[in-house]
C-alpha cells in the first residue's frame, strides 16, 4: 500500500472531547494505524462550513459624527447573518448600546429595508447635523458606496448582499502525536 486516506471529522469523537468545535478539535482514529519504513504525513483536503461569518471582528463598523465631530464608532460582533432584517436590528442594537441612547430617544442613524434594498434616515434637529461613514465591508453588504460620508437621508444603489464581504483568513493547523517505535513498525 503506498498512499491511504483519513477522514477526521470535528464532531466523530463528542462522547470523548465534548468541548471540541468545528474549528479546534481532537479526534480518535478508528482503527490503530501501523506504518513500515519510511512515510510522509500531509493533509491532502479540509472543508469549512458554510456558515461562515459575514461579520467579522474590526471589519464591520459604522462611524456617528455630529456637527462634524466624531462621536462613536459603532462596532458590529462577529456573526453569520443569514437575513438582512438580523444585520439591520443588529446594527441598532450596537448603536444603541455604544452612544450610549436611552431606549425612548430616536437613533441618530436608522436602517430599513425594502425591496432589496437599504434605506438610511439620519436624525435631524436644529441643534445638529448626522453624518454617517459605513466601513468597506459593511457599506458593500448594505449596497452603499464605501468612500462616500453619507449626510442626509438616502437609499443604496445597490441591492443588499450579506456575502459581500470578505473571509480574511482560514487557519489550518495541524499537530500529530510522537511516533512510537517499535523495531520497524511505526505506531500513531
Amino acid at each position: 500500500m503506498n498512499r491511504f486516506y483519513v477522514t477526521l471529522p470535528s464532531n466523530s469523537c463528542m462522547d470523548y472531547y465534548p468541548d471540541n468545535t468545528m474549528a479546534r478539535y481532537t479526534t480518535k482514529l478508528a482503527n490503530k494505524v501501523e506504518l513500515e519504513g519510511d512515510w510522509e504525513v500531509g493533509l491532502a483536503e479540509t472543508s469549512f462550513p458554510s456558515k461562515v461569518e459575514n461579520v467579522t471582528g474590526g471589519q464591520c463598523y459604522y462611524e456617528l459624527y455630529v456637527n462634524g465631530a466624531a462621536i462613536s464608532i459603532i462596532y458590529l460582533p462577529l456573526h453569520h447573518h443569514r437575513q438582512i432584517c438580523t444585520l439591520v436590528e443588529a446594527m441598532h442594537f450596537e448603536q444603541r448600546k455604544q452612544v450610549p441612547l436611552q431606549s425612548h430617544k430616536p437613533l441618530l442613524a436608522e436602517f430599513s429595508h425594502a425591496n432589496g434594498k437599504i434605506s438610511m434616515r439620519l436624525h435631524e434637529h436644529s441643534d445638529f447635523h448626522c453624518t454617517i461613514k459605513l466601513s468597506r465591508d459593511l457599506a458593500r453588504m448594505l449596497g452603499f458606496d464605501e468612500s462616500v460620508a453619507y449626510s442626509c437621508s438616502t437609499t443604496a444603489r445597490c441591492v443588499t448582499s450579506l456575502v459581500a464581504g470578505d473571509i480574511y483568513s482560514a487557519y489550518v493547523y495541524w499537530s500529530t502525536l510522537p511516533l512510537e517505535t517499535r523495531g520497524h513498525h511505526f505506531s500513531a
